[in-house]
């Protein structure tokens, strides 16, 4: 038996905006969730809808989730939502801890361009790699997932998993299964894109789900379609050293001038934003 550990996938059918009604159905449908190992919830990006919520109300908020992840001694990462604090509003992702605790785990590097997010979100400074002791995690936002960058700085900072809380237009759906296929693969870490469903984008586009989850060698072991659904994905990490014993990318990157490249890019986007 490898490193086993359950991923739950949480696709969150949002039909309307706001925080009460979607909340009390995200807690509902993870409720009914049983595992016997340990175990990670992802919920979506705005899964409440596209709402600011003041720094100082994130503890009441999260709450109720951290009830329901202490009751099921359960990690949850409850997607990510837009955080008004002192510096201005950042996109954010925060993991709960069954014991109670809350880390900050990551902000949105690139805000949207097409959707005018830059015009009222301020570029993230926060990428974080927690170790949980069973599994090393981060979060990557939505669009994030397309710099190849970002998750390549956070494997080589030695993330097994990376979690892709994302709201995707349903003709988007196929690009976001071939990047999480992609970015498993380049990083041989095992990659979870959790999308909304039942839902519209901004721009009027249906939103249909369509969350995966990739194994380190790029293929699709998960797949939820469009139904509101939480499904339960096990996760063997064992698979990632079996899988770099083939393909030497990351060994290959570390050992080379890119190491550095990678370390000097992050730090001079702390200087600059």
């Amino acid at each position: 038996m490898g490193r086993e550990f359950e991923l739950v996938l949480y696709q969150h059918g949002r039909r309307v905006h706001g925080i009460e009604e979607n909340l009390k159905k995200a807690v509902k449908k993870l409720g009914e969730i049983r595992v016997e190992t340990q175990a990670i919830a992802v919920l979506p990006e705005m899964w409440f809808g596209p709402i600011v919520v003041e720094e100082q109300k994130i503890e009441e908020l999260l709450t109720p989730l951290s009830l329901l992840s202490a009751d099921l001694g359960i990690y949850i990462l409850p997607g990510a939502f837009y955080v008004s604090t002192s510096e201005g509003i950042f996109s954010r992702s925060y993991l709960i801890f069954p014991d109670g605790k809350r880390e900050l785990i990551s902000e949105k590097i690139f805000p949207s361009y097409p959707l005018k997010e830059r015009e009222k979100i301020k570029s993230g400074r926060v990428l974080k790699v927690l170790d949980l002791k069973f599994a090393k995690i981060s979060s990557i936002i939505c669009v994030d997932a397309i710099y190849p960058e970002i998750a390549r700085y956070l494997a080589l900072k030695g993330a097994e998993v990376l979690l892709n809380p994302a709201s995707i237009p349903a003709n988007r759906a196929p690009l976001w299964r071939s990047l999480a296929s992609v970015r498993a693969a380049e990083n041989t870490v095992f990659w979870a894109s959790v999308m909304l469903t039942e839902s519209t984008y901004p721009d009027g586009r249906p939103v249909k789900g369509g969350s995966v989850v990739a194994d380190p060698r790029g293929e699709i072991i998960a797949d939820t379609g469009a139904l509101e659904q939480a499904i339960r994905v096990k996760i063997d990490l064992s698979i990632i050293e079996r899988q770099r014993g083939r393909w030497p990318y990351m060994s290959d990157i570390s050992s080379s001038f890119w190491s550095k490249f990678y370390s000097e890019l992050w730090d001079g986007l702390q200087k600059t934003t």
